[in-house]
């Protein structure tokens, strides 16, 4: 008995079953750009975004005594600051677009603030600024970051 795939039959509708098979799995790839109504990735980013920041704000960074976290708080910021640049993106072109890229910008302006001052620990591992400077800086993060959420509304 001779195999399958060893006979002239089988070698012949070979190609044609791979071209069937990447033909079937083409045409089952979703197209760029996703799908649905328009505004809908729009309307789902913006709701995911206001979820993340509602994570972020329930951080001890955010929760806990300024003067006495901000040793800990590099993880924070950068969340913060990769969240308020997304906001503004999601945002582009929206109504709303003035209020939050202006709340954005002035979570900016605290995380310029909050890290020009020293407030993190350096790559060698030196200690950040003091409490007396960095307490206050990291306090102006958080409250520019309760603004941002209040500017973008609850979570849809």
């Amino acid at each position: 008995m001779r195999s399958l795939l060893g006979s002239e039959r089988a070698r012949s509708g070979l190609p044609a079953l791979v071209v069937a098979a990447l033909l079937v799995v083409i045409g089952c790839a979703p197209a760029p750009g996703g799908s649905g109504a328009p505004g809908a990735p729009q309307a789902a980013s913006l709701t995911h975004l206001v979820r993340k920041l509602g994570s972020i704000a329930k951080d001890e960074c955010q929760t806990h005594p300024a003067a006495d976290i901000y040793p800990r708080c590099a993880r924070f910021v950068a969340q913060v600051e990769n969240a308020a640049a997304q906001a503004r993106s999601v945002v582009e072109g929206r109504p709303q677009e003035a209020t939050i890229d202006a709340a954005a910008g002035r979570v900016g302006g605290a995380i310029d603030r909050f890290t020009g001052d020293g407030c993190l620990p350096g790559p060698g591992g030196e200690p950040p600024s003091s409490p007396e400077i960095c307490g206050p800086d990291l306090a102006r993060l958080q409250e520019e970051l309760r603004g941002l959420l209040g500017a973008l509304g609850p979570a849809r």
